[in-house]
């Protein structure tokens, strides 16, 4: 199946521990739609350490090991950082000043694999030509 959207680590802490009734209705009705193939959604392996990182006083390695196998069980697709991918971010991150490494690696990650769509809120991807931004809205 083809990708819509890649998800942005924001939208994996949205879904686990959301911040209104809005946000966990919309992620929740995301993720179902991922799980009966009406929506092709990716992750790429930098939002995964990302999550790792900052979760470390909250949760053990094994929970957040188990969250993450949980989002791919639903259909969620891991991708790996490949050249081409490294490329586009390098060459977001030389024109994009004070964003992040991670959300270069990102962003290339959608523009190579889902046309550039993302779910996320985070101000970065704002900024960066070719990004098509969704939150509480369907990509």
């Amino acid at each position: 199946m083809a990708l819509d959207a890649i998800l942005d680590t924001r939208f994996i802490f949205s879904l686990l521990a959301p911040e209104s009734e809005e946000v966990a209705r919309w992620a929740r009705s995301t993720i179902l739609k991922a799980e009966a193939k009406k929506l092709g959604l990716g992750c790429s392996v930098i939002s995964a350490t990302e999550f790792y990182v900052v979760t470390k006083r909250m949760l053990r390695a094994e929970e957040v090991a188990t969250r993450l196998y949980s989002l791919e069980a639903l259909g969620i697709r891991f991708l790996d950082v490949n050249k081409k991918i490294s490329e586009i971010a390098g060459m977001i991150g030389r024109g994009s000043d004070g964003i992040p490494i991670a959300d270069t690696l990102i962003a290339a990650t959608a523009i190579s694999q889902a046309g550039g769509k993302v779910l996320s809120d985070d101000a970065h991807f704002s900024r960066i030509k070719g990004i098509k931004q969704h939150w509480l809205s369907s990509p």
